[in-house]
């Protein structure tokens, strides 16, 4: 089994990465784990140049060993604090560079976009109830994990304490 991790916490030790080897921890052990980290990707903004829309590919490259992973991995594990009911920046642009496979879809035709199924994991760490939560979050998953034909999803939210609450310490960062 493929597993792919898209970590997006500028965290590395911190309550999402928590949250994470909790859950692969629970995985079979002769899994195959591939993790790119969203913060030290750096991935370039979608920039609507329109090629997505009239071939498969992006004309920036720098997500390109990424995309060849996700397509092939039996599981997609999206593993994120919640800022502002929405993921991290750095996330973002990752995301926002999966309009290739929304292109794919519904400009070209192409139904699935990607011929692989795959199951998906959302973990989310948030600290306030507040807005609800993970909701808005969750639904933005859901429309993206719809493209690159997952099948299951499971979705895994934890509050975070926050630092200073009742004298508890919690693990550095998100």
């Amino acid at each position: 089994m493929q597993v792919v991790v898209l970590f997006c916490s500028p965290h590395p030790r911190g309550r999402t990465q928590a949250l994470l080897s909790e859950y692969l921890g629970k995985l079979p052990p002769d899994v195959s784990v591939r993790r790119f980290d969203a913060y030290r990707m750096q991935a370039r903004p979608c920039i609507d140049c329109g090629r997505c829309a009239r071939e498969d590919g992006c004309a920036l490259p720098d997500l390109e060993e990424f995309f060849a992973s996700l397509e092939q991995s039996d599981l997609f594990v999206l593993a994120s604090p919640v800022y502002f009911l929405s993921f991290p920046a750095p996330a973002k642009a990752v995301i926002d560079r999966m309009q290739r496979y929304f292109a794919r879809r519904f400009f070209r035709g192409v139904r699935p976009a990607i011929a692989k199924p795959r199951r998906a994991a959302v973990l989310l760490s948030y600290e306030s109830e507040q807005y609800g939560g993970c909701e808005m979050i969750r639904r933005q998953a859901e429309m993206l994990l719809s493209l690159l034909h997952v099948t299951e999803t499971e979705f895994i939210a934890r509050r975070a304490t926050p630092a200073g609450a009742a004298g508890e310490t919690p693990p550095d960062g998100c």
